[in-house]
């Protein structure tokens, strides 16, 4: 039970990823990133899910094909944060602002989710 758990978790939670992805890609595009945006949200639901998904994989001994989505999902929410991270602050400079607020960014809530899944699944 706990290992079908895991894949519902890790498989929702990275379908939710990859379209959070797709729905921030044209505010990236046009420098008008929203944290707090419905492709935002949807990107948090997946990796929260991911790393439930995760977590429940490690605790019930799942197989490992099942931790290796787990790794490419945080990879892929790594990446995403290394793209936005350029994008973000530009938009930041383009909009006045002396410095770029980095306890509200979406970068690095990207990146550090990201590598938090990358490394939970990396673990032995």
């Amino acid at each position: 039970m706990i290992q079908l758990g895991a894949l519902i978790g890790i498989g929702l939670g990275a379908v939710l990823v990859l379209a959070g992805l797709v729905m921030i890609a044209p505010e990236v595009r046009v420098h008008q990133i929203r944290v707090y945006g419905p492709g935002s949200w949807v990107f948090r639901a997946g990796v929260l899910l991911a790393l439930i998904g995760s977590i429940l994989a490690r605790l019930g001994a799942a197989p490992v094909p099942i931790s290796q989505v787990g790794m490419l999902v945080g990879g892929a929410a790594l990446l995403g944060g290394l793209f936005v991270w350029n994008h973000e602050r530009a938009q930041t400079f383009h909009a006045g602002h002396p410095r770029w607020d980095w306890p509200r960014s979406l970068t690095i809530q990207m990146m550090a989710s990201g590598l938090i899944l990358l490394l939970l699944a990396l673990l032995p």
